[in-house]
């Protein structure tokens, strides 16, 4: 039997139950579209060939967020007329290779040590048909795998047709069938639709196989957790659990301490070193890596970020931004993308921080707005300070030098340049350059007038 292979992937479900215009396959799970789980784990059994069933309404989305894969080809199923009709339209490209794998869309959480094994008994025991099972105490609805007296599969028995002694049995199919694709194409015209809504199944070309003669090997999956399909946004919210358990586990086990794993979304994208220790309420998504012995949480939000070592972040958003060693940011603090954060700074609450380098040691403490700008060393930042960077058309640079004290209130209309050492003084409105060592100060004189509103009492 020859080894080359390809990978079918059944992606052409209208997905009606979860009630969305959006392709059911691309809806996401754990920030990634479910399909891609699948194309990414096949991608590990080194096809030959990968190709995608889709139907007429979800192609141009499908295609378009995939087009750029190698050796992967769409096939557009013209009616809904079930699984082994979605296979037969493969036919043109799957028969250049001796045999395929089939896989569901919609089946994210199958691993790939599963595919592996599936794939190594079928070549191994030179199998014309190798299928994948499980064992449920509970095995409704799914489809019972019926054996001879010799252990041999022989037939997929659906729910609806099964006998209440067939009811009984507690192996059920998951839906991978790995198979010779001359065999496969051969039987797949004998199929006949089914009673009920006239649709060809996959199910039944597991007796078209046995009935033939040929040699069906069957691999059983000991995690139930990997068969879950997903149909509905309650399916969707089941398989997000069972991933988050099984991310969340990897990194504890890694060092990491997560307080409530309950209420902790980290995405598998994410690298965290140990000894950091995640609290409640947090959400780390996108490519982010962590430090050591970092405190992140409770409640906050973090996406495709770099953080430094020792550094304490809580009740915060942060996204697209660089966080040095030592650093402390929050409560209810916002980096904006663009961000690079150096060592030993201190961003505090309700502070703002967009495309804007805070150099080491310089504290931007609270209620400040900074935007397009340059902060050197050792800068202290009053509580109100505004950098005014943007005149309606164009954005404007500040660059506010080491050793600058700003005070409270102080408004920057870029662009302006801060000069080290220079100190702003409180309730300032900064229209031109300072130069180093100056005090700044620009506002108006005020004016007190003595009993003004006693006589209009």
């Amino acid at each position: 039997m020859g080894n080359n292979l390809c990978v079918i992937v059944l992606a052409a479900g209208e997905g009606t139950r979860m009630k969305s215009s959006y392709p059911k396959v691309l809806h996401l799970l754990h920030s990634k579209p479910m399909l891609s789980y699948v194309i990414e784990k096949a991608e590990k059994l080194k096809p030959e060939k990968m190709i995608i069933v889709v139907n007429k309404k979800n192609y141009a989305e499908i295609e378009k967020m995939y087009r750029k894969k190698k050796n992967l080809a769409f096939v557009v199923q013209e009616r809904q007329l079930g699984t082994a009709d979605a296979v037969k339209a493969t036919k043109n490209i799957a028969m250049k290779y001796n045999n395929c794998i089939i896989l569901y869309g919609d089946v994210p959480l199958v691993s790939i040590e599963t595919l592996k094994n599936v794939k190594k008994l079928h070549f191994d025991k030179n199998a014309d048909m190798t299928i994948a099972t499980t064992y449920l105490d509970n095995p409704y609805p799914y489809g019972r795998v019926k054996r001879d007296a010799s252990g041999k599969v022989i037939k997929i028995i659906e729910e609806a047709d099964a006998t209440e002694e067939e009811k009984a049995i507690k192996e059920i199919n998951v839906g991978i069938y790995c198979c010779r694709t001359k065999l496969l194409f051969k039987l797949l015209p004998q199929l006949v639709p089914s009673a009920r809504k006239g649709e060809y199944y996959l199910t039944d070309l597991v007796e078209k196989f046995s009935s033939s003669g040929c040699k069906i090997e069957s691999y059983v999956i000991e995690n139930t957790d990997e068969i879950i399909g997903i149909n509905s946004r309650i399916d969707l919210a089941a398989a997000e659990r069972i991933l988050s358990k099984f991310i969340l586990e990897k990194i504890m086990s890694s060092g990491v301490t997560v307080v409530d794993p309950d209420n902790s979304y980290i995405d598998e994208t994410v690298k965290i070193a140990p000894d950091t220790t995640i609290h409640p309420g947090t959400i780390i998504k996108g490519k982010t890596t962590i430090g050591r012995n970092c405190h992140i949480g409770p409640y906050t939000y973090i996406e495709n970020c770099v953080i430094g070592d020792n550094t304490k972040i809580e009740f915060s958003y942060i996204c697209g931004a660089r966080i040095g060693n030592n650093v402390a940011i929050g409560p209810f603090t916002r980096i904006r993308p663009i961000t690079c954060i150096e060592d030993n700074v201190r961003i505090g609450s309700f502070a703002e921080v967009k495309n804007t380098k805070v150099s080491p040691y310089s504290k931007i403490p609270h209620h400040s707005y900074v935007g397009d700008s340059f902060i050197g060393k050792n800068v202290n930042i009053g509580a109100g300070t505004i950098t005014c960077n943007f005149d309606g058309k164009r954005k404007h640079k500040t660059v506010i030098e080491d050793d600058v004290f700003v005070g409270s209130n102080v408004n920057f209309i870029a662009p302006v340049k801060i000069g080290r050492g220079a100190v702003i003084a409180a309730g300032s409105t900064i229209t031109e350059d300072v130069p180093p060592y100056s005090l700044a100060i620009a506002r108006e004189r005020q004016i007190t007038k003595i009993d003004y509103y006693k006589h209009k009492k």
